[in-house]
C-alpha cells in the first residue's frame, strides 16, 4: 500500500517520470532479441548489454541527484492552492490569450496549406510518407511556431481556470476554448506530419490533468492505473492513425513503426557506446541544444554556427542515416535517445550535463508546485522530455525557448490584470 502511495503522490513529479522512463529502458534492455531483429532487420545490440545499463544508470543518478539538490536547498512540500482574483473578468482574463493564440494557430495551418496546395490531398490519400523528407514541406511565412505558442498558452489556462471564480456557462465556454484550442494545435501537427509536436500536446495535458488532481488530493491508484490505460490506448490509437497517413496501414508495418520510435532508440545507444556507430558531426556541441545549433533567426544576432563551422539540421539530419546504415542497423531510424546524441557530444561527460538538467528541471518543478506562471507554462514542457528520453534531445528545442517567451508575456499580462492572490492554501 505505501508504494501504491508513493506512485501516487509522484506520478506527475519528475521523480515518477524518471522511474517511468528507466523502465522505458528496462523494457528495451530485456526485449526478446529474436523477435527484435526479426522485425527491425538489424542486430539487437542493446539486449543485457552492460556498458549501455551503467551509462543509462549514471545518467539517471546525475539527473536525479540535481533534483534532490534543489529539494535539499529549496524546499516546497505541496502544491500551493492559492485563489486569485483578476481586474477584469476571470473567464475575460484567460479568454484574451487563448481566442488570440487559437486564432494565429488556425490561421498558421490555412496558411500552410495555401502554401502546400497538394498537402492535404496527400494526406487524405494515405500518401503523407512522400513529405517526410525535411524541406518537403514549405514552411516559410506560414506562422509555424504558432502552434507552440499556443501549447504553452493552453497549459497555462488549464492550470489558472482552477484558481478562478468561474462558474456556469462562463466555466463552460473557457473549457471548450482549450478544447478547440488544443484541437488546432492538433490539426497542425497532423498537417506537419510531425510526431514531436503531437507528443508534448498530449502529455502535457495529461500531466497538468493529474496534478490537479494530486493537488486535490483526490488522486488515488485506481484511478491512476485507469487513466494509464485509457492514455496508452489514446496514444496507440493516435499513433496509428498518424501512421496511416504516411501510408503505414497493416499491422506489421504498424508494430515496426511503434518500435522503431521508441525501443530502437536504445540499440542505437548501445552501437555508439561500443563505437559500432559515430554520427559524423559528433564531438562538436550540434546536438546539446537544436536551437542554438539550427535556429536561422537566433544564429544571425548569434553566428555560433557560423563561428564553429557548424552544419546546418539539414546536412545533419541526413548525414544521420547513412551513419546509421553504415553500422550495420536499420538506415530508416535515427534516434539514438536523449542520452546517445549528449554522449556523441561529450561522451562520458553526459552524466554530469544531466546533472544541470536535473538542476534546471528541478527549479522549474518547484515553480510549478508554487503555482508561478514560469513553471505552470514550462514544466509541462520539461516532463514531456523526460518521458522522451528514448526519442531525441528535446529539451533546448526551438520550442522550450517559444514556451519561455510564452512565460514572460504571460507573467507580465498577469501583472497587469491579477490582483494579489485572495487564499493561500497549501495541501
Amino acid at each position: 500500500m505505501r508504494f501504491l502511495d508513493l506512485v501516487t503522490r509522484n506520478i506527475a513529479s519528475p521523480y515518477g517520470l524518471v522511474m517511468a522512463s528507466f523502465l522505458m529502458f528496462l523494457f528495451a534492455w530485456t526485449f526478446p532479441p529474436g523477435i527484435y531483429s526479426h522485425y527491425m532487420a538489424e542486430p539487437d545490440l542493446m539486449f543485457f548489454d552492460p556498458v549501455s545499463l551503467l551509462f543509462f544508470l549514471l545518467c539517471v543518478l546525475g539527473f536525479v541527484f540535481g533534483l534532490l539538490l534543489i529539494r535539499s536547498f529549496f524546499p516546497v512540500r505541496n502544491f500551493s492552492r492559492e485563489r486569485i482574483a483578476t481586474r477584469v473578468s476571470p473567464m475575460l482574463f484567460l479568454l484574451i490569450p487563448l481566442v488570440t493564440g487559437t486564432v494565429l494557430s488556425i490561421l498558421s495551418s490555412i496558411l500552410l496549406l495555401h502554401s502546400n496546395v497538394s498537402l492535404l490531398e496527400l494526406l487524405l490519400a494515405a500518401e503523407g510518407e512522400q513529405l517526410k523528407d525535411v524541406g518537403a514541406i514549405e514552411m516559410i511565412g506560414t506562422l509555424g511556431l504558432a502552434s507552440s505558442g499556443l501549447m504553452g498558452i493552453v497549459w497555462w489556462a488549464s492550470w489558472r481556470r482552477h484558481q478562478l471564480d468561474l462558474r456556469g456557462w462562463r466555466k463552460s465556454l473557457v473549457q471548450l476554448t482549450i478544447i478547440v484550442a488544443t484541437g488546432s494545435m492538433l490539426v497542425a501537427a497532423t498537417l506537419r506530419l510531425g510526431r514531436g509536436e503531437f507528443m508534448p500536446i498530449l502529455l502535457g495535458a495529461a500531466i497538468l490533468f493529474l496534478a490537479n488532481k494530486h493537488s486535490k488530493g483526490t488522486l488515488t491508484a485506481g484511478y491512476v492505473l485507469k487513466f494509464a490505460v485509457v492514455f496508452v490506448g489514446l496514444v496507440v490509437a493516435l499513433f496509428g492513425a498518424f501512421s496511416a497517413l504516411r501510408g503505414i496501414l497493416d499491422l506489421r508495418s504498424l508494430f515496426v513503426n511503434l518500435v522503431g520510435y521508441t525501443i530502437a532508440g536504445y540499440n542505437r545507444l548501445a552501437a555508439i557506446l561500443d563505437g559500432r556507430l559515430h554520427y559524423p558531426f559528433a564531438g562538436r556541441g550540434l546536438y546539446i541544444s537544436s536551437f542554438a545549433s539550427f535556429n536561422e533567426t537566433f544564429n544571425k544576432l548569434i553566428p555560433i554556427n557560423r563561428l564553429l563551422s557548424w552544419p546546418d539540421f539539414t546536412t545533419t539530419w541526413r548525414s544521420e542515416f547513412g551513419a546509421v546504415s553504415t553500422a550495420g542497423l536499420n538506415g530508416d531510424l535515427i534516434w539514438s535517445g536523449t542520452f546517445g546524441y549528449l554522449f556523441s557530444d561529450v561522451g562520458w561527460l553526459a552524466p554530469f550535463l544531466l546533472f544541470v538538467y536535473g538542476l534546471t528541471t528541478g527549479w522549474v518543478w518547484r515553480s510549478f508546485k508554487l503555482g508561478r506562471t514560469a513553471g505552470v507554462v514550462l514544466y509541462p514542457w520539461f516532463a514531456f522530455c523526460i518521458l522522451f528520453w528514448f526519442g531525441t534531445n528535446y529539451l533546448l528545442d526551438t520550442k522550450a525557448v517559444v514556451l519561455l517567451g510564452d512565460a514572460i508575456a504571460l507573467r507580465l499580462y498577469e501583472s497587469l490584470l491579477m490582483r494579489t492572490t485572495t487564499e493561500a492554501a497549501p495541501i
